[in-house]
């Protein structure tokens, strides 16, 4: 049911934003901060803590894309999001 972008999509949306890498584990949300941004990607979506400690609740994959809905009120997000 969640929308996935072609890779032509994927190329035209990123001259909009800034392309950026990370290393496996490497948390990209935090909660009770404000999310930077949209991303792209193969990410894991927690909750609850360390990625050791947490609860999974999405695996992001090729061509799936996440934004919290509380960046558009620049509240701070309610999960972590590690690079996977």
């Amino acid at each position: 049911m969640l929308l996935v972008l072609e890779p032509a999509e994927i190329d035209r949306l990123a001259r909009l934003g800034e392309r950026k890498s990370y290393a496996a584990g490497e948390r990209i949300i935090a909660t009770g901060e404000i999310a930077p941004g949209a991303f792209a990607g193969h990410v894991d979506v927690v909750q609850g803590g360390t990625l050791r400690h947490s609860e999974p609740i999405v695996t992001h994959g090729p061509g799936s894309f996440m934004g919290k809905l509380a960046q558009l009120s620049s509240r701070p997000s309610l999960v972590d999001a590690y690079a996977k």
